[in-house]
């Protein structure tokens, strides 16, 4: 298998090079050109008996800003206006013996190509007929799939939160859950494109990386809001050799620029909770109906800056307040407790002895908290039948509601400069803050508050300088950085209620609990509620393209840096797991897990990818994509060398035979420049062994005009597709060996056993029994990059009111590449 795809990349190569060679003599067509913030306009202009036009000269206007491109047609009369940005354009077609031609209204869609082709008739020059609806809808010039959602769409459609991703579910081969309308925030989009894994695909802001390479999702990346969206689109599958670092879906966004004439806009969404329903649990406990009040408000405005001609700016703000109580409810089964919290009354509830009753459980279980003033609150029987739940210690329910906060101000600028004839600026910047806070959060059903502010910030700039007719170079530059944390509050601490955990001093606050029986977790906060992140990504791009011929090619080079930076104090207050209310009043747990260690990483990766792509155009009909990829997909590093691995060649036989114990801990690795005498000679700074540096992706690519009239596409493809894997891997290795947490496990008999019973003190003093204790490491194996083979046939075509219709079969193959562990040289 390695040697036939060796041997495919080696043609893709050579036939690479021969078209090269061929655009030097090859002069009769072109074919347009994109990149991942800009479209193109091709067309062919013919006569009224269908020859072509050569030499017929062709005016591109942008209708928003009046910045023009001119041009011509070539031997077989096409003409060509590559990497433009998206926008509205009037294209003006004029030659000796003809009337002149416009065609109004040409829209230029991100990483798409649009086709306006033209039927001149014969006339007057100084006439002119308009053609309207000239453009094609169908793209009949490559073989991707995938449409674009115009701003206009975007801001028309009402949308829960104003989260414009929750359109890109609209598209052919996109399958996502139905999000949830009560959720706070905005909401995490999940899109599963051409059945990958929602943690594949690609998100690209202004041609610049926006994705979080700390988790891959869509929860924390920057989203405009739609007012501030020229348009988007999700490339399903098939994207050509220019695209890279996923699988899944390519979704670029760019947004909004202002033109040459002042244009403003206010808006304000409110949504209220005077029509909704109230849940079920609620009314069946006589609890009132939560609040779900949201106003989202802003405006835009944009134009020419004065005396600087060709100058355009665009801004827009908008502000998010909403009061949620929906999302800061919680029902569920609650045992009723006496009135009176004391050992007497509780033992007498739930039929124990006094003498049984834990101290810690009856001063925990008195603490002040926000449910009825205490931090455990009781069941009720309310609205349960007597034979179930009548008096203390029966198996009552619980609801209650607290409204949580979201407060977001989002600022979006972009400002565009032709800085002569042939040369284009554009920046672009965004940012916003988050103010998040749920009374009721901290990763328990019954928490005592969470606060997770959150800031996005994203610049990009790009200049397209145009160097010859058919030569154009654009280069590409930007930063993404979010920074967020999780920040739960504590109620109580440990020495409050009489408890002793040996990193108290440090960690104060008292450990979360969980029932194996279902009722309502409280407590303290969680394993992952005290963390917070930063994610930084640079992007530095270049493409050029290069239209002779029937080959237009493109070659270009990305490099990509992250520095992704977290703490994690993973479970630093433990938590306690009890079968039921009973074992929590007597103090004996069947699980206790504390963390401990070094939780705070820098880890740093770098991508550094490279393309050619050669777009030929065999016939007026048939257009092949034939492109080559490279990606060097790093595998991070941390800037402490606090990483972990396990090598199981360090695993003596005899380990083996004994079927393993102390002895494994042989084989647990670190890098070699881990400080305190904990590294592991020869070990490097990623624990791997060495890095593919082989990563070939060859595209070929399809598409066909069916009846040569640009209303239905045939298209066919295959490529192989390298996979930028997410810092949830480096997660992983936060528990992996030496400095990292460990997993406590104090009683593995039955709870009824005389070892077991002799450790009811354990809430009081867990760390007595650390003796008998059974201490297990955790560490996972890393992985090399993935990468998948996809082929794919498609038919796309349109009625004749051009409403596309779309039909997909999709084959893909995948395979996983395992590195070779631990020792580097």
């Amino acid at each position: 298998m390695a040697n036939r795809v060796t041997q495919f990349l080696l043609l893709a190569l050579i036939y690479l090079l021969g078209a090269s060679a061929l655009t030097v003599t090859n002069n009769s067509e072109a074919l347009a050109q994109i990149s991942s913030s800009t479209g193109a306009i091709q067309g062919t202009v013919i006569d009224p008996h269908g020859a072509v036009v050569l030499g017929a000269k062709v005016v591109v206007t942008n209708t928003a800003t009046g910045v023009r491109a001119e041009g011509a047609t070539l031997s077989d009369g096409i003409y060509i206006f590559p990497l433009i940005p998206p926008g509205t354009y009037k294209v003006e077609i004029e030659a000796q013996g003809f009337r002149r031609a416009v065609l109004p209204n040409i829209v230029v869609d991100v990483t798409k190509v649009t086709v306006a082709n033209a039927k001149l008739e014969i006339g007057q020059l100084s006439t002119e007929v308009v053609v309207n609806e000239a453009a094609q809808i169908v793209d009949t010039r490559t073989a991707t799939t995938g449409d674009v959602i115009s701003g206009d769409l975007v801001k028309n459609i009402p949308l829960p939160t104003r989260n414009f991703l929750d359109l890109a579910a609209l598209q052919a081969g996109v399958a996502a859950p139905m999000g949830n309308a009560a959720a706070l925030g905005r909401g995490t989009p999940q899109l599963f494109v051409a059945g990958q894994r929602g943690t594949v695909n690609n998100f690209v802001l202004n041609g610049v990386d926006a994705n979080n390479f700390g988790n891959n999702n869509l929860g924390n990346v920057p989203v405009p809001n739609p007012d501030a969206v020229q348009e988007f689109r999700v490339s399903t599958s098939q994207y050509d050799a220019s695209q890279g670092r996923g699988s899944g879906g390519n979704i670029n966004v760019i947004q909004r620029s202002g033109g040459d004439k002042f244009h403003g806009s206010a808006f304000d969404f409110y949504r209220s909770d005077k029509l909704n329903a109230n849940d079920f649990f609620f009314n069946r406990t006589g609890t009132p109906k939560p609040v779900l009040n949201q106003n989202q408000f802003g405006g835009t405005i944009g134009g020419p800056i004065p005396h600087l001609k060709e100058t355009f700016w665009f801004f827009s703000y908008q502000g998010t307040r909403q009061k949620n109580g929906v999302s800061g409810a919680v029902s569920g089964s609650q045992p009723v407790l006496p009135a009176t919290r004391d050992a007497a009354s509780l033992a007498a509830a739930f039929s124990l002895t006094p003498s049984q009753i834990d101290p810690v459980a009856v001063a925990w279980l008195n603490r002040p908290g926000p449910y009825g003033g205490l931090l455990y609150p009781s069941g009720t029987c309310a609205g349960l039948s007597a034979a179930k739940c009548s008096k203390p210690g029966d198996q009552g329910q619980f609801s209650f509601s607290a409204p949580s906060i979201y407060n977001e101000d989002q600022y979006n600028a972009t400002v565009d400069r032709e800085l002569f004839h042939n040369n284009r600026l554009s920046g672009k910047f965004f940012y916003a803050k988050v103010d998040q806070n749920n009374p009721i959060g901290g990763g328990v059903s019954l928490g005592q508050g969470q606060a997770q502010p959150q800031s996005n910030t994203h610049a990009a700039i790009s200049d397209t300088q145009t160097i010859t007719s058919n030569l154009l170079n654009e280069a590409r530059a930007g930063f993404t950085l979010v920074r967020s944390k999780t920040l739960a509050v504590e109620a109580a601490n440990v020495s409050d209620i009489g408890m002793t955990r040996f990193n108290s001093s440090i960690f104060a606050g008292t450990p979360a609990v969980f029932f194996d029986s279902g009722i309502l977790s409280w407590g303290g906060i969680s394993t992952n509620n005290d963390q917070g992140s930063g994610n930084l990504s640079y992007t530095v791009a270049d493409t050029l393209s290069w239209t002779r011929g029937k080959h237009t090619l493109r070659g270009g080079a990305e490099f990509r840096r992250y520095r992704f930076n977290i703490f994690n104090n993973f479970a630093s207050r433990g938590f306690l797991n009890f079968p039921d209310f009973t074992s929590f009043l007597t103090g004996t747990p069947n699980d206790v897990f504390v963390g401990t260690g070094q939780t705070d990483r820098g880890f740093r990766a770098y991508d550094i990818s490279g393309f050619a792509q050669d777009d030929y155009r065999v016939t007026r009909r048939l257009t092949l994509n034939l492109g080559l990829r490279y990606d060097f997909l790093s595998f991070p590093t941390e800037i402490g060398n606090k990483l972990g691995n396990f090598d199981p060649s360090l695993i003596t036989p005899a380990c083996v035979a004994a079927g393993g114990g102390n002895c494994l801990r042989a084989g647990f690795v670190s890098p070699a420049g881990l400080g305190g005498g904990f590294g592991t000679p020869g070990v490097s700074g990623n624990t791997l062994l060495n890095s593919d540096k082989k990563d070939f992706a060859p595209r070929l690519g399809l598409a066909w005009d069916v009846f040569g009239n640009g209303r239905l596409a045939f298209r066919s493809g295959y490529g192989i597709y390298y996979i930028r894997t997410s810092g949830q891997t480096l997660g992983r290795v936060l528990s992996a060996t030496r400095l990292w947490p460990i997993r406590i496990q104090p009683c593995r008999s039955p709870l009824n056993s005389p070892s077991c019973r002799s450790s009811r003190s354990l809430m009081a003093s867990p760390h007595r029994v650390l003796p008998s204790l059974s201490i297990q490491r955790r560490d996972c194996l890393l992985l090399s990059l993935p990468s998948i083979l996809s082929s794919e046939l498609s038919a796309r075509r349109t009625t004749r009111v051009g409403m596309p219709l779309s039909s997909t079969s999709s084959r893909r193959v995948g395979w996983r590449n395992w590195a070779t562990l631990a020792r580097g040289v």
